[in-house]
């Protein structure tokens, strides 16, 4: 029996949009003489739609969507997910799986969405007349079933195990996940037969008489499935929002200079600009880091000065008095130095890269990693600003180890300066922060 594991995206909130992608591939599952074709769970409906699980109206579209998959399943078995409302007292929302054959449709399998979609794990099917398991997932990165999990469970049951993980990008309003669309086989042994490349869209057929062991993947940096997802999700996000063009502040420091890197590796180093915006704390050591990276990337760069600026801004917030019955006979602001380098953040991406992307076309990134945004380091209106944060989940170690791993394994050559990499990190935003120092 040949099974056909379908890679698709899938776009939450549009079970019409899926349906007909889905109608596409079983024709595609039906030309490659497949018997079953597998989706991912939820593949008409979508994981992260927040309210609109409520919506009486959106899960009778999901149903009625789900009844054209079942008419398009002619001389082929469909199994598919999808999303319904529980019935009774404690009335909510379910994952099903959905199996469809001429016309016909049946639920095989059902488990609670808690939270509004933040259940990860697999729906399995095991027919009565099959020896092997099915099991339609709909698990973001890093959470998706690994290779362990899916070879135990093929050994426990003495089963082969034919898995399929959606495709695609969702979000829940701030947050961003990428879902891998993996395709993977494990034999009764619980030895992997395959495993299709991540992030791509297409199928997977497999003959359930061809299970002998595969050779063993070439090993890996552990940062290197952190790189192609990141990557997957910064191409598909900036489609998303029609996006072409992105601006990135640099500083000659380590996170600006892998956001910079990655940016480049994603969309191509024409529609990237970066933008140095120095003041009089930062050294000739950064600013030199700063400028061979936009070299080495071959980007637009430019040199934006910020310490006029600046200090025009203290001049005159100390010399204009406040005025009004509550303030007294000659009040003033007093800006201190801890305030002057909150200010030269705020000047960078409030005034500076605001307005070089608004005249470019473009956005400007947010360059934080998890180390700062978990503690909240970082200035508001300042550092945390920006249309996307690329690096927000990576803590700092793993931000230098995709710099290594850009510049090895992706670039084949140095593109973020060893300088970068080795430099005490600073905000060099005061005397008390200099890396010629060693003052971080």
């Amino acid at each position: 029996m040949k099974i056909a594991l379908i890679s698709m995206e899938v776009v939450p909130g549009r079970p019409d949009q899926n349906a007909a992608a889905m109608r596409e591939k079983i024709a595609e599952a039906k030309a490659a003489h497949a018997e079953i074709a597998v989706f991912p769970a939820l593949s008409l409906s979508g994981l992260f739609l927040g309210g609109v699980w409520k919506h009486s109206a959106f899960l009778r579209d999901c149903a009625s969507y789900a009844e054209e998959i079942a008419a398009a399943a002619q001389d082929i078995t469909v199994v598919f997910g999808n999303a319904a409302k529980e019935e009774g007292a404690c009335a909510g929302v379910s994952r099903t799986l959905m199996e469809a054959r001429n016309g016909v449709l049946r639920e095989v399998a059902r488990r609670p969405l808690h939270g509004a979609g933040t259940s990860f794990d697999p729906l399995v099917y095991t027919a009565a007349d099959r020896n092997f398991i099915l099991a339609a997932d709909a698990t973001p990165f890093p959470h998706c079933f690994g290779a362990r999990t899916l070879a135990e469970t093929a050994r426990e049951k003495h089963m082969p195990i034919f898995y399929i993980n959606t495709l695609g990008l969702q979000d829940k309003g701030k947050t961003v996940y990428a879902f891998s669309g993996s395709a993977q086989v494990f034999n009764a042994a619980g030895e992997r037969v395959l495993i299709s490349p991540a992030y791509a869209e297409g199928l997977t057929i497999i003959d359930t008489t061809q299970l002998s062991p595969a050779a063993a993947r070439p090993a890996e940096a552990a940062i290197a499935p952190i790189h192609r997802t990141i990557r997957y999700a910064v191409q598909k996000f900036l489609a998303r929002i029609h996006m072409e063009r992105v601006v990135i502040g640099i500083s000659g420091g380590i996170d600006s200079a892998v956001a910079a890197a990655l940016y480049v590796d994603a969309i191509g180093a024409d529609k990237v600009l970066l933008v140095n915006m120095p003041s009089k704390f930062n050294s000739a050591t950064t600013k030199d880091l700063a400028a061979q990276l936009a070299e080495s990337l071959g980007c637009r760069h430019m040199i934006v000065p910020i310490e006029e600026s600046v200090a025009y801004t203290v001049e005159q917030l100390t010399g204009i008095p406040i005025m009004g019955k509550p303030a007294a006979e000659g009040e003033h602001l007093t800006i201190s130095s801890f305030v002057r380098e909150n200010m030269q953040a705020r000047d960078r991406s409030g005034r500076v890269l605001s307005a070089v992307a608004a005249a470019w076309g473009a956005g400007f990134t947010c360059n934080a990693n998890k180390a700062e945004s978990t503690v909240g380091y970082a200035t508001l209106y300042g550092d945390q600003a920006g249309f996307l944060s690329a690096l927000a989940d990576l803590w700092k170690y793993q931000v230098y180890d995709l710099a290594r791993y850009l510049n090895d394994s992706v670039y084949g050559r140095e593109v973020v300066p060893q300088g970068i990499i080795d430099i005490v990190p600073s905000a060099e935003l005061s005397d008390a922060q200099n890396v010629d120092e060693g003052k971080g």
